[in-house]
């Protein structure tokens, strides 16, 4: 059965006066009545959902860690980096760098023994590099410190080197000495950052 509204009727019903539609009804016991239907209204809610979305991010440090050592024990290091062979014919600094640095009065070797030059270095404060010369009457030791100019770039400071630390790198030797020979190597000091062979 089809739900309709109070007002309206049949369309076999609406053509008849409402007088007429009710006695034809009490002819059959019919006995009129109003049937009010009510329309029921739902409501769906809207279910909300929270999603919570997480962002992972991945942070990559990338250190560098730089040890630069102190004073080196003074005679074993130079025993032992004077007398590798790796180091033969190689210097950690030349000749056109130390012009950059503060060149040190030669000082006498009366022992003639390159140890003597590399310990003196050791003792000598900012000393970044030596050469010990034994072809003259009598042997010296050159040293250069630092302060220098700003060709040669400081790269730390540590107790010994107060003045600044020189970075260098392992060369072949290319100067001659007095005599035409290979002149001696411009050695490892204190305040040179180098990654020497032993």
């Amino acid at each position: 059965m089809e739900a309709r509204a109070v007002n309206q009727l049949p369309m076999y019903v609406s053509g008849y006066p409402p007088g007429q539609i009710k006695s034809a009804c009490s002819c059959l016991s019919i006995t009129p009545s109003t049937t009010t239907s009510t329309k029921t209204k739902t409501t769906l809610h809207k279910a909300t959902t929270t999603v919570t979305a997480y962002t992972t991010v991945t942070t990559v440090t990338s250190t560098t860690t730089t040890t630069i050592e102190g004073p080196r024990p003074t005679v074993s290091t130079c025993y032992d980096y004077q007398n590798s062979p790796l180091n033969t014919g190689y210097e950690y600094l030349n000749i056109n760098d130390t012009s950059h640095l503060t060149m040190l009065d030669n000082v006498p070797i009366f022992s003639r023994d390159l140890i003597d030059c590399c310990n003196l270095c050791y003792e000598t404060p900012n000393c970044v590099v030596y050469r010990f010369n034994n072809d003259h009457s009598t042997a010296t030791c050159q040293r250069w410190v630092t302060p220098g100019d700003e060709e040669l770039e400081v790269v730390g400071y540590n107790e010994m080197c107060r003045e600044g630390l020189v970075e260098g790198q392992r060369q072949p030797i290319t100067e001659k000495d007095f005599f035409g020979n290979m002149a001696g190597a411009i050695a490892i000091g204190p305040c040179l950052v180098a990654d020497w062979v032993n």
